[in-house]
């Protein structure tokens, strides 16, 4: 009942299987392309609390390499302070800043990314006066202040952006239903197999 050409369809089942499926293992479903590495759009603070008369050191990414960057500190929407840095060959940025009234003091360091386009990264850092309780202002959860990507100034939070979107792939689901698929032809050769050796007994 099971003889040499079922034998032969079923190892012709699994060889199209496997066919088929490769591509989906190999290539990532959904990847949008991008530059690789991946650019960073982000702004981190050594501390997001300080007093009257401190410093506090910031570090952005990801500005043209070599390129001017603004550093402005406002409270309330009022500009308490500004200063310069320069970006380095890596397209970062770091300064230090003084900071003399007490109160949530945004710090935003603008000017070009590496695209070629506007970008400015902030960062809210809480002043008390000397003696003072410090309450940390909420800067998203997410570590580094708030930042964009150089296309739509969304957040970025540190996140890899390629290309204004989030790199999305599926080969971990496509590698398993290779598996899957290659396991059952092998499976219904397995039993053609036996039965073929019951039935010629």
């Amino acid at each position: 009942m099971f003889g040499t050409t079922t034998l032969r369809r079923g190892m012709a089942l699994v060889a199209a299987t496997a066919v088929l499926a490769m591509p989906i293992g190999l290539a990532p479903a959904n990847a949008e392309p991008g530059p690789y590495p991946p650019v960073f759009y982000k702004i981190t603070a050594s501390s997001f609390t300080a007093k009257v008369g401190q410093s506090v050191k910031f570090t952005a990414q990801t500005f043209r390499s070599g390129s001017a960057v603004a550093v402005d500190v406002s409270v309330d929407g009022a500009s308490v302070g500004s200063s310069g840095a320069s970006a380095n060959g890596k397209g970062i940025a770091t300064t230090s800043v003084k900071f003399t009234v007490a109160g949530i003091n945004k710090v935003t360091m603008s000017g070009t990314s590496d695209t070629g386009e506007d970008l400015a990264l902030s960062a809210d850092i809480t002043v008390t006066e000397a003696g003072d309780n410090v309450v940390p202002v909420d800067n998203g959860g997410n570590g580094g202040g708030s930042g964009g990507n150089a296309a739509d100034d969304t957040n970025a939070g540190g996140v890899p952006i390629i290309n204004g979107a989030l790199p999305r792939t599926g080969g971990e689901i496509a590698g398993t239903v290779l598996v899957a698929a290659l396991l059952i032809g092998a499976g219904f050769l397995l039993v053609a197999a036996t039965r073929r050796r019951r039935s010629s007994h």
